[in-house]
């Protein structure tokens, strides 16, 4: 008897080197860029933690806070950090489970081909140089001037 043959001995065969075919590659289950189910993750955490853990109380405080008031920048209010983090912050903010759902599933949809044409760091950012741009660039200031100019005198001072 002889002794068993070695696995590299097997691998080769008795012409040599057996072609093997590599394994067909895995589709994930989610086949979307991971910013896009970090952002899906963060709403969902966020609407859980209002809708679950905090009071009314904390949640109407919450609102104040986070969501984007356009009033807060009509000269009556004092410009304070919510002031500056609520064009930012209220993206992270849904009305309900069918809001959050649907937002979520549109994020997935549209979002996903612009993270991999964009790029992971793009994608995070393109928010918040848009709106950078858009308030630098004057057109912000004139549209807020020509909306209140229209509406002066409609609403109590």
């Amino acid at each position: 008897m002889s002794e068993p043959a070695s696995p590299s001995e097997i691998e080769q065969g008795e012409g040599g080197p057996v072609d093997r075919e590599p394994e067909p590659r895995r589709e994930p289950v989610f086949n979307m860029p991971p910013v896009v189910l970090a952002v899906i993750g963060i709403c969902v955490v966020v609407h859980l933690i209002r809708f679950y853990w905090l009071t009314d109380d904390q949640d109407f405080s919450l609102l104040i806070r986070t969501a984007f008031i356009p009033i807060r920048y009509s000269g009556r209010f004092d410009l304070d950090f919510y002031a500056f983090s609520s064009p930012f912050t209220y993206a992270f903010l849904h009305g309900g489970f069918a809001h959050l759902a649907i937002n979520m599933v549109w994020l997935a949809a549209f979002g996903s081909p612009l993270a991999n044409r964009f790029g992971a760091l793009r994608f995070s950012s393109s928010g918040r140089r848009g709106w950078r741009r858009y308030c630098c660039s004057g057109r912000c200031i004139r549209s807020a001037r020509r909306r209140w100019s229209a509406h002066r005198g409609r609403f109590p001072a």
